[in-house]
């Protein structure tokens, strides 16, 4: 991940113009599923004299290296009357993220020291807000099976988004995101089929007495 980082670092320093965005999604047995999307602005390739095929190229060796089960995609997207082209990436495996199911609660540790370092050595000479302006983004987001809490970000029911460029404009000392949910509790549910079953049970014993009876 930090690598990914580099790349896009390098961008941010030419011109502030790229998007990264990494989505973590967690089920109701702790098991993480990572996909990620990157872009760049057809502004950023002009001004860098950098043709579409070259930028994608350049993100396939970086953001998906040996990951061979990962399921890449060639993307062209028009935000704020911008047009951006990039990859979606999708099944990433990576160790880095530790899901732990314990005690009835679900835990996500996404590590972040060297990425939020990575950003603060390559910003570019300008403000967060314009930066910003310019379509620049550095963001993860955790979706949880249940409501969330988190140690860093914007809490939004069960998601979480952190944005990984405030944090390293703010030079907050941040060593990894941790996001907890309670786990999905079945129970109720299971008792309540039961309870259906045992009710109709009665109802067709009822209906078969009544048969017999007329």
């Amino acid at each position: 991940m930090k690598k990914i980082i580099m790349v896009f670092m390098a961008l941010f320093m030419l011109c502030g113009c790229a998007k990264y965005k990494m989505v973590v999604n967690v089920d109701g047995d702790g098991k993480v599923d990572a996909s990620l999307k990157s872009l760049i602005s057809e502004e950023a390739l002009l001004s860098q004299n950098m043709t579409k095929d070259e930028a994608i190229s350049a993100m396939k060796k970086s953001l998906v290296g040996n990951n061979e089960e990962a399921t890449v995609k060639e993307i062209k997207e028009e935000i704020n009357h911008k047009t951006y082209y990039g990859l979606s990436i999708t099944n990433i495996k990576t160790k880095s993220i530790k899901s732990t199911v314990k005690d009835g609660k679900i835990s996500v540790d996404i590590p972040v020291d060297a990425l939020i370092s990575s950003i603060k050595s390559g910003l570019p000479n300008m403000s967060l807000k314009s930066i910003k302006k310019l379509g620049g983004e550095v963001s993860i987001v955790v979706n949880m099976p249940t409501s969330a809490t988190s140690t860093v970000g914007k809490v939004n029911g069960k998601q979480v988004k952190v944005d990984l460029l405030d944090l390293a404009y703010n030079n907050k000392e941040v060593k990894s995101i941790h996001v907890m949910c309670e786990k999905e509790d079945y129970t109720g549910i299971v008792a309540g089929i039961v309870l259906v079953i045992i009710v109709l049970a009665g109802v067709l014993v009822m209906m078969k007495r009544k048969q017999k009876i007329d």
